[in-house]
């Protein structure tokens, strides 16, 4: 059983593209799928009319949601001597087409004109991912700024911190091209099978009561070698 839940779960944090070295502090952490609390799985297809719980990373609905609030990044960690903290996120869902490429437009502008954002996005009609540097001074007003934004309120989840700060990017770049590498067409409803969430605690319950329980790694190697579960496995394949 516990196989079953793990396997999912890592294999989310292929979601996001490789990152350079000088961004690397960002995926050291655990898988953020594993360690962030979530509602349950939600019942019933993709794309329906009424708001449903989901997780942080996947949102199945096109009604408008409530913003977030705009602390809820808090408590924002020490900054490089640079003043940068480094911070990633990603989110499902869909965005008309039309809109993909006035979005993308928006971010490249303003984050960088008013929030110095340096950072990689990208965009396209199934969410957004994007690995960033940000004054900490700007950590609040960047999300006060997701959340003011028709396409992005309420849907982008709590900011995966780095584990150490600077500003690990030259410029921002924000690109219209898909989230991540499939191999093939990749859809929101093929998302909506989303494995079930474990916070932490649960997490660590769960491995400590099967000690015979197997956790297969879906993350690069670079970031196998970098950090990994005691007696956990990674698959010898590209991702």
């Amino acid at each position: 059983m516990l196989m079953r839940r793990a396997l999912p779960a890592l294999r989310r944090v292929t979601a996001a593209p490789r990152v350079p070295v000088a961004a690397a502090a960002l995926w050291i952490r655990l898988p953020v799928a594993v360690r962030s609390a979530a509602p349950p799985r939600h019942p019933g297809p993709a794309y329906s009319t009424q708001q449903q719980p989901s997780s942080p990373y996947y949102h199945n609905t096109p009604a408008p949601l409530d913003a977030q609030p705009t602390d809820m990044d808090a408590p924002y960690p020490d900054p490089g001597a640079d003043g940068f903290v480094t911070a990633s996120f990603y989110s499902f869902f869909a965005i008309p087409e039309p809109q993909v490429g006035a979005l993308r437009g928006q971010i490249q502008l303003e984050w960088a004109r008013d929030l110095g954002v340096v950072d990689r996005v990208y965009v396209c009609a199934q969410g957004i991912n994007a690995q960033l540097s940000v004054p900490v001074d700007n950590a609040r007003a960047l999300r006060a700024w997701l959340e003011a934004a028709p396409a992005l309120r309420g849907r982008v989840g709590p900011f995966n911190w780095a584990l150490d700060h600077s500003r690990a990017f030259r410029a921002l770049h924000v690109r219209a091209r898909p989230l991540v590498a499939a191999g093939g067409e990749l859809s929101l409803d093929t998302l909506a099978h989303e494995p079930e969430y474990l916070t932490p605690a649960a997490w660590d319950r769960a491995l400590r009561s099967d000690r015979d329980a197997l956790v297969v790694d879906m993350r690069n190697t670079y970031e196998f070698r970098i950090g990994r579960f005691e007696g956990a496995v990674c698959p010898d394949v590209d991702t």
